[in-house]
C-alpha cells in the first residue's frame, strides 16, 4: 500500500510538471522567440548571408538563400511596420512585398502584398494570387522588432517575382510608426541586388 501511494504521488507530480512545460512552451511569446533564435543562429553561422543598414541604424536587413528559399530578417526601431519588397525594375509597380505590421495590442501579422499601379498595394490574395509566406516568426525586445521570413525563391502566382541566383533584382524597404500598412512611409528606399 505504501509503494503504491508513492507511484501516485509520483505520478500526480511528474503529469503537473508534464503540464506546466506544455503551457509554459506553448505561449506564442516563447515559441516566436524560440524560432527567432533559431533562425539568427541559422544567420550567424552563414557564409553567404548579405546585411545592409538603413535610416541611421533604425532598419536592418538580412537576406540568404537557402536551397530553394530565401531567408530573410528585418528588425526595426519603427512601432508601425517594416517592408520588404522585389521587383525586376526600381519602381513600386509590380512590386512583390512582404510587410510585417504591430497592431495595437502588439501582435505582429506578415502579409504577403502586390503593387499593381503607383503606389497602391493590398493583400496578393485579394488579386486572385496566393500566399507566398511559408513560414515567419517575430518577437519585440527592448523597442525592436525582429522578423524571420522564409519565402520558396520560384512562385507559379503571376504576382511574385521568381528569384533566381545570379539575377539582378530591385530591393524595396519601408518603414513607419503609423499601424495601417497602407499608409505612406515615414522611411523608404531601393537598391539593386544580384543573388
Amino acid at each position: 500500500m505504501k509503494n503504491y501511494r508513492s507511484f501516485i504521488g509520483k505520478a500526480i507530480i511528474f503529469v503537473f510538471l508534464f503540464a506546466s512545460y506544455q503551457i509554459f512552451y506553448s505561449c506564442s511569446f516563447w515559441s516566436e522567440i524560440s524560432e527567432a533564435a533559431q533562425t539568427d543562429e541559422s544567420f550567424t553561422k552563414t557564409q553567404n548571408s548579405n546585411k545592409k543598414v538603413f535610416d541611421n541604424g533604425r532598419i536592418k536587413l538580412k537576406w540568404k538563400i537557402d536551397g530553394n528559399e530565401l531567408n530573410i530578417r528585418l528588425e526595426t526601431s519603427y512601432s508601425g511596420y517594416i517592408g520588404l519588397g522585389f521587383n525586376t525594375r526600381p519602381s513600386m509597380t509590380g512590386a512583390d512585398l512582404i510587410i510585417a505590421k504591430i497592431d495595437e495590442s502588439g501582435k505582429v501579422t506578415v502579409e504577403d502584398h502586390f503593387c499593381k499601379a503607383g503606389k497602391s498595394h493590398k493583400k496578393d490574395i485579394d488579386y486572385g494570387g496566393t500566399d507566398r509566406i511559408k513560414k515567419y516568426s517575430s518577437f519585440r525586445k527592448d523597442g525592436w522588432l525582429t522578423v524571420d521570413i522564409v519565402l520558396p525563391m520560384t512562385s507559379e502566382d503571376a504576382n511574385d517575382i521568381s528569384l533566381k541566383p545570379g539575377e539582378k533584382y530591385y530591393f524595396l524597404v519601408a518603414a513607419s510608426n503609423k499601424k495601417d500598412m497602407l499608409s505612406i512611409h515615414t522611411f523608404v528606399t531601393k537598391f539593386s541586388v544580384t543573388l
